[in-house]
């Protein structure tokens, strides 16, 4: 077992709209690496056309954000989740300050964790 204590982190990121994420990249004994992001963002905070080369699962633990792909849009609340499958894009604004968590099925192809530059 790896627990990932709150305030543990291996770097944050910080992005020119004012969010900054904590991430941390857990190793496991198959070798598959788990990377774990904690995402804290203002309001008006934006990524458009998100897409990784693996799977992500996101979630909502506090504030309120509106998920679109293609033509949908979807508002989502606290305690809300959505799972992307790798290669599917979609584009996130932050419609109140929020906290996010975000799994990626493994770090990235050839054990490079996505997302990091």
């Amino acid at each position: 077992m790896i627990i990932k204590q709150v305030g543990n982190k291996h770097f944050t990121k910080s992005f020119n709209c004012g969010a900054t994420s904590d991430r941390v990249v857990l190793p496991g004994v198959d070798g598959v690496r788990v990377k774990n992001t904690h995402l804290f963002a203002p309001v008006g905070a934006e990524w458009l056309e998100i897409s990784y080369p693996v799977d992500e699962t996101v979630i909502l633990s506090s504030g309120k954000a509106r998920v679109t792909q293609g033509e949908t849009q979807t508002i989502i609340i606290a305690g809300a989740c959505y799972v992307v499958p790798a290669g599917e894009v979609y584009t996130l604004n932050i419609l109140e300050e929020s906290e996010i968590w975000c799994v990626f099925s493994q770090a990235g192809p050839n054990g490079k964790a996505v997302d990091d530059s």
